[in-house]
């Protein structure tokens, strides 16, 4: 196997004006988790799942430079204002697990989303380089801010400070 083109794990983090749970709350709001992703559409739960607790399953319905696919996730862990992670697809020894992290600061959170990515190690396993994707996959809290400039209702007031790092 060759060395890595791309990181298979990396994490970004931004700064919050906000309560642990108010940004917990937020992330695990299936209807806007896709606000803050540059591929997700919108987020279903599937096989009789109603709300974010460990071993929860939902759907994610993503596009990409014309390219469309959807996902089964299953939730990993589910602990208010503290964590929450999911792992896409749930059953694949090359599954992507999503983690986000809520750490108080003062007056306000640090999240941190994390990825950890085995399938990005072989060219043979992910399709990156044919489905129109030009850069490799990133936390998207660190790219941008969705945090601030989201769908309506989101927390627009909140305050941000971000950075990211990948390995």
């Amino acid at each position: 196997m060759t060395e890595p083109e791309w990181p298979t794990t990396g994490s970004a983090s931004i700064r919050i004006a906000a309560s642990p749970e108010a940004a917990y709350d937020y992330v695990t709001d299936l209807d806007t988790l896709p606000s803050l992703s540059p591929e997700n559409q919108r987020c279903e739960f599937i096989e009789g799942s109603t709300e974010i607790v460990e071993g929860a399953l939902f759907r994610g319905h993503n596009e990409h430079g014309g390219y469309e696919w959807s996902a089964e996730c299953r939730v990993v862990e589910a602990d208010r204002g503290r964590v929450f992670s999911f792992v896409v697809p749930p059953a694949w020894e090359y599954a992507t697990t999503w983690k986000y992290t809520f750490e108080a600061d003062g007056d306000g959170v640090v999240v941190t989303e994390s990825f950890d990515s085995p399938m990005l190690q072989s060219p043979d396993i992910y399709p990156g380089r044919l489905d129109g994707r030009s850069s490799p996959r990133a936390p998207a809290i660190g790219r941008s801010r969705r945090w601030a400039t989201a769908s309506p209702g989101s927390p627009r007031s909140w305050g941000t400070t971000a950075s990211a790092k990948f390995y």
